[in-house]
């Protein structure tokens, strides 16, 4: 079995968005990171918070243990739970852990629309079709204040803050000049502009690699370490080009390559299933029929109970597993009576997939060390004299 580790909210990425909030002068709830506290002291006229998708400690050892990301590597935190992009990335847009905003999962069910939808792109998680925005939109339920809107509170609009993000991907966030780029190179050339502009500046840019090829290639497949060296190479130019600049690398999560179970393939299993599972494939969201429980529990001890840790609903609130704080209205919702967590190297889906499906060879939200560690690396460039 695999080592599990359980989010840590106290040394996890919500930590090192409570250090940046702090630097400019707003108190988060949740404890401050250290590390990055002491090297905000010397307030710099940049702050630079780079995401590299699906990064994770482990993933960068591996992929270049000798680069500039492992040389500058100044020690690892915890992701969120589930370690997925839709919940690790809200937090860090956000300030504020999983259980307050309710970003769970990829997969989200509304009751108000009766029906389970992929949040981000906005889809029908069973059709994959486009989620027409009639009068009850899931994202709006799901509105949260943002750090760029947090920052301008606590500043007086006088720090300018960005969001940096793929054209590829529709991402609007509040409170802040959102910026589209083509490419990586793209990516690293807007941010320099902005550092060599007057003022101070909170700039968030978030790369969908490596995760992206991670899920598509596995994770140490060539192309994904050709992302890695790539990152670094514009990385190491953008470095030499600015000054009174602190660049913040993380990830929002790591990756684990895995092996498919599909739940209607387990004999008995579809009938004790009440609607689609939900949040993501290493951890799925369970809704019962009634008078099932015992015939479920009894095909999960003889079928998923070496790679699935089962979790109930009450469990995971009681034990905190997405976060501390006021528990959003929705979470109730998105929760049902349990959740298969994995701890090994196995992802659940739901039917056999089809011919031409997409079949991920590598993912995460799992309980893995692989999945739950990411490194803390920091770069900074002093203003010259």
């Amino acid at each position: 079995m695999v080592e599990i580790k359980k989010p840590n909210w106290d040394d996890s990425l919500i930590n090192v968005v409570s250090s940046i909030l702090k630097n400019f002068g707003y108190h988060s709830k949740y404890k401050t990171n250290d590390i990055v506290d002491k090297a905000l002291t010397k307030k710099y006229k940049n702050i630079v918070l780079l995401l590299l998708d699906g990064l994770g400690n482990e993933n960068l050892r591996e992929l270049s243990p000798q680069g500039l990301l492992s040389k500058s590597q100044r020690g690892v935190v915890s992701s969120t739970f589930p370690s997925t992009t839709v919940a690790a990335t809200t937090t860090i847009e956000s300030g504020v852990s999983p259980l307050e905003h309710g970003w769970l999962g990829w997969s989200l069910y509304f009751k108000e629309l009766d029906r389970s939808i992929d949040i981000f792109p906005y889809r029908d998680s069973v059709t994959k079709e486009p989620v027409p925005i009639a009068d009850i939109n899931g994202k709006e339920l799901l509105k949260y204040e943002t750090i760029y809107q947090k920052i301008g509170y606590a500043t007086k609009g006088k720090v300018t803050s960005y969001a940096l993000h793929p054209d590829k991907i529709s991402h609007q966030a509040e409170g802040c000049t959102n910026i589209e780029y083509s490419d990586i190179k793209d990516m690293f050339g807007r941010m320099e502009t902005l550092c060599q502009e007057d003022g101070v500046k909170y700039l968030y840019a978030y790369s969908a690699n490596p995760d992206y090829d991670m899920h598509e290639f596995g994770a140490a497949a060539p192309e994904v370490k050709q992302d890695v060296l790539d990152i670094e190479a514009e990385l190491e130019t953008f470095v030499s080009k600015v000054t009174d600049t602190i660049i913040i690398v993380i990830a929002d999560h790591g990756h684990i390559d895995v092996g498919w179970i599909y739940l209607t393939e387990i004999p008995g299993m579809k009938d004790c299933i009440k609607k689609f599972p939900t949040i993501e494939g290493r951890a799925k969201n369970i809704s019962l029929m009634d008078g099932k429980k015992e015939e479920f529990l009894k095909l999960y001890h003889q079928y998923l109970a070496q790679d699935f840790l089962l979790l109930s609903k009450e469990e995971l609130l009681a034990e905190h597993y997405f976060g501390y704080g006021e528990k959003h209205h929705k979470v109730e919702d998105f929760i049902d009576d349990y959740m298969l967590v994995a701890m090994t190297n196995k992802a659940l889906g739901f039917d056999s997939p089809k011919e031409g499906d997409f079949i991920m060879k590598s993912t995460h939200a799992g309980l893995t060390t692989r999945e739950m560690m990411v490194p803390l690396i920091l770069i900074e460039k002093r203003r010259k004299k």
